[in-house]
């Protein structure tokens, strides 16, 4: 992920981009951290349902398992997102003293 990236997804907004963030730990804990993201007060699932495109950082405790989280995660956003054009975009980091399980953060360009 790089600055080329950003301005990709950036490029792509009419003016406004919202952001959310979540993180949480345990069994269920990537689609906590999603969920709380995405039901962000500075983003929501309105704004999210409306993205032309969105950059999704994720950094994990662990890399036990990574891609696969991050593919769920990836569907879960196709999901969250109506318009099937939009450029997603992810960058996923392992952080071992990572307080949480998984930490996610979304900008979303709408």
């Amino acid at each position: 992920v790089d600055l080329a990236d950003l301005r990709a997804v950036t490029a792509r907004a009419q003016g406004a981009l919202a952001v959310g963030h979540g993180a949480a730990s345990g069994p269920e804990a990537l689609r906590a951290a999603f969920s709380a993201a995405a039901n962000h007060h500075l983003l929501g699932e309105d704004r999210l349902l409306q993205a032309k495109g969105a950059f999704v950082a994720v950094e994990l405790k662990s890399d036990r398992g990574a891609m696969s989280s991050v593919g769920q995660l990836m569907q879960a956003m196709g999901l969250a997102v109506n318009d099937p054009a939009a450029l997603m975009i992810y960058g996923l980091a392992v952080e071992p003293d990572l307080p949480s399980d998984v930490r996610i953060s979304i900008m979303a360009a709408l």
